[in-house]
């Protein structure tokens, strides 16, 4: 204990690798592990802290004890680049345990994280919503981190959108290219206003950035589909004139949203 105090960890696991060895039912055994992780852990052994954690997990009478070992496992899984172990431990967790309110969170964020370098998108969104949700349904447990988290989230499920928004060309096919856009260009409108509302800079200049930049695509669009075939001049002119309506207002955001909403 002196020498983990000291940060001397290598005799510090020195020692209690003997003691485990030799004291297996000592009255402190239990403390023996709990300790040689520690150790592990901060001496950059974390592939033998992370084994050791899940022996405590899967293996320690003290539930805080096992709870606190399965949230490190998936830590320490994921450092050293073992994402779909970690992933499942993550997944453990968040299905197992409520509190500590600040590790659930952390959860369903690393969560989310990996089932984005997964690229699946799916799973990603769901987590997501329970980011968001678990801090707005927090109370007095809300954190600045959890605030963050939740920003993070509304501003990455916004960018699910405008990808989406970005994936299908206007002109391809008008009829059924034209509400979808518009639709996927208010979801991610919303969520970006909704990462704005957390009033952290850094999502609040993005969100207005990347609002800003959904519209003018819109408006460039717009102004770029062709004049069908076949309309007379009148006609061609009355077309040209509805597009033009419709494109203007994309230049202002606030009234650009308003015509989405009308």
């Amino acid at each position: 204990v002196l020498l983990l105090g000291n940060q001397q960890w290598q005799p510090a696991i020195s020692e209690l690798e003997e003691l485990r060895r030799h004291y297996p039912q000592h009255e402190l055994a239990a403390e023996f592990p709990r300790k040689l992780a520690f150790g592990y852990e901060q001496a950059g052994r974390l592939k033998d802290a992370a084994a050791l954690y899940l022996y405590l997990y899967r293996n320690d009478q003290d539930e805080t004890v096992k709870r606190d070992a399965l949230f490190a496992t998936a830590g320490l899984h994921e450092k050293t680049g073992r994402a779909a172990e970690a992933l499942e431990f993550y997944k453990t967790w968040a299905r197992n345990y409520e509190q500590p309110f600040d590790n659930r969170m952390e959860a369903r964020y690393r969560i989310a994280v990996i089932y984005d370098q997964q690229q699946d998108m799916a799973r990603k969104l769901f987590w997501l919503r329970r980011i968001m949700e678990g801090d707005a349904s927090a109370g007095p447990q809300r954190t600045d981190r959890s605030q963050w988290l939740a920003a993070w989230a509304a501003n990455e499920y916004g960018d699910y959108f405008a990808k989406e928004f970005s994936s299908r060309r206007l002109a391809s096919n008008l009829e059924r290219n034209l509400p979808w856009k518009q639709q996927m260009l208010q979801d991610a409108v919303s969520r970006y206003q909704q990462a704005a509302d957390y009033g952290l800079l850094e999502f609040t200049t993005r969100s207005s950035f990347r609002i800003a930049s959904l519209y003018q695509q819109f408006a460039a669009e717009l102004r770029g589909l062709p004049v069908p075939a076949g309309l007379s001049e009148q006609d061609a002119a009355t077309f040209r004139s509805i597009i033009e309506a419709q494109a203007t207002p994309m230049q202002d955001p606030g009234a650009a949203l308003q015509t989405l909403l009308t």
